[in-house]
């Protein structure tokens, strides 16, 4: 929370610019789809969430009438023997005091993150729709026989396209700067703490339902985050490398002969100057190092896999 907090101005900075690129060729279709997305990963992301912490309070309850104490965090006050009516406040107080936590932890830095995500992969959708509207809107002046009139609206369309490519690839920095502490953070959180938790559940042979429930839900929170965080970041990744396609056939190559050569020359220069800038990968990094891709994800999990199971077999 405070990696993002300190940087308020840059994170400020960051959301305005990610707003106003692309902002003129926005797509109503495509802004509704993208909420839909949003929506579907928060409410999916609180649910497992809080899924984890019910089955945390239920252990609590049964633990209750069991004879023992109403337990859901560990603290320095009260001790397991304190059985005083301010010990049981205190017990239920935390509890609370987690839950809102939870909510602060999801809202303020989780989704705040994953929603920039989200929308900087939504932007290049946006960029590369407009690159094919442009092929359309030339073939329409095109076939109405506006020669001239349609290879200079092109011109004009690609220098407006090359300079959106090119803030999108600066945001991409920014979007580092303020979100790379947070998403190398929750990498390390999430193997580390899923090995703990995968010991826990071998190891121990008097576990209860809501016990194992309890755990189980806290492993698939943990990669639940890390699969949305590193998912999207793969996705603006994957939808980056579509943008040469849609630069490439935006219909230059059909500029007729007798125009003059050199504004089809600077047309197709224009043209190999965007494909070749679009053609550098553009993936989002956390701390410049640990790239957020599919292939990342998937080698966590089976990282933390190998770990639990060289620990499991050892203990055995």
């Amino acid at each position: 929370m405070f990696s993002v907090i300190s940087k308020k101005k840059l994170v400020k900075k960051l959301i305005r610019d990610l707003i106003k690129v692309c902002e003129l060729y926005e797509e109503d279709s495509l802004m509704v789809d993208k909420y839909r997305i949003m929506k579907i990963n928060v409410v999916a992301y609180i649910i497992t969430v809080y899924g984890s912490a019910a089955c945390f309070i239920f252990e609590g309850i049964r633990k209750t009438y069991d004879g023992s104490h109403f337990v859901t965090v560990v603290t320095y006050y009260p001790s397991f023997e304190n059985d005083s009516l301010l010990a049981i406040i205190t017990r239920i107080t935390t509890t609370i005091v987690l839950l809102i936590m939870l909510l602060t932890m999801i809202i303020n830095v989780d989704c705040f993150a994953l929603a920039n995500l989200i929308i900087f992969k939504y932007k290049f959708i946006t960029l590369r729709d407009y690159f094919e509207k442009l092929r359309d809107d030339f073939d329409k002046l095109f076939e109405s026989g506006n020669y001239g009139l349609a290879a200079e609206k092109l011109a004009q369309g690609l220098k407006e396209g090359i300079v959106m490519h090119k803030e999108l690839i600066r945001i991409s920095k920014e979007i580092d700067k303020a979100f790379g502490t947070v998403l190398a953070l929750q990498v390390c959180q999430s193997s580390g703490s899923a090995v703990s938790l995968l010991l826990q559940i071998a190891l121990s042979d008097d576990l209860t339902f809501v016990a194992r429930m309890k755990l189980y839900f806290f492993v698939v929170a943990l990669f639940f985050l890390l699969g949305l965080f590193l998912c999207n970041a793969g996705d603006i990744t994957y939808q980056a490398s579509l943008l040469s396609d849609s630069i490439f056939y935006c219909g230059w190559n059909l500029c007729p002969s007798q125009y003059p050569q050199r504004t089809r020359q600077n047309i197709g220069k224009l043209v190999l100057q965007a494909c070749a800038q679009s053609q550098r990968p553009i993936v989002m990094k956390a701390f410049k190092m640990l790239e957020l891709t599919y292939g990342t994800f998937l080698l966590v999990v089976r990282s933390t896999y190998s770990v639990f199971a060289l620990f499991y077999a050892q203990d055995q």
